[in-house]
Parts: structure tokens; C-alpha cells; sequence
């Protein structure tokens, strides 16, 4: 394993786990998503913390 990536999903923010032998990109498409924060980070908590501090794209802001 090579660690953990951010993706974008048809339903938001994910982490994905790229294998060894992958690569992020290839890891994102094969999820039907787009890399977001390609890392790779060492732990799932580690990609969370990136992926909290994250800002929500689909938040709308207050006109």
C-alpha cells in the first residue's frame, strides 16, 4: 500500500486507498471520481484531518 488519497464522488469528499503498484490518478478514475489531494497520506486519521480542514464545496454562501 502505497497510502491514502482524497477523492471526489458523485456524493461529496472521500478517501480512497491506493494499492501498491497504482497511482493516485489511476486509483480516482477507477472510482469513478477526480483526485482532490493526491497525498499520498500515510494514514486514514492523516487523510482525514486534510480532508476535515477541507472547505465544502457544495456549502452555498449566504448572498
Amino acid at each position: 500500500m502505497i497510502g491514502f488519497i482524497i477523492i471526489e464522488v458523485d456524493d461529496g469528499f472521500t478517501i480512497a486507498e491506493v494499492p501498491a503498484g497504482s497511482t493516485p490518478e489511476s486509483v480516482a478514475t477507477q472510482s469513478g471520481g477526480v483526485l482532490v489531494e493526491g497525498g499520498p497520506y500515510k494514514s486514514f486519521a492523516e487523510a482525514s484531518d486534510v480532508l476535515a480542514a477541507l472547505p465544502n464545496p457544495y456549502e452555498s454562501k449566504p448572498i
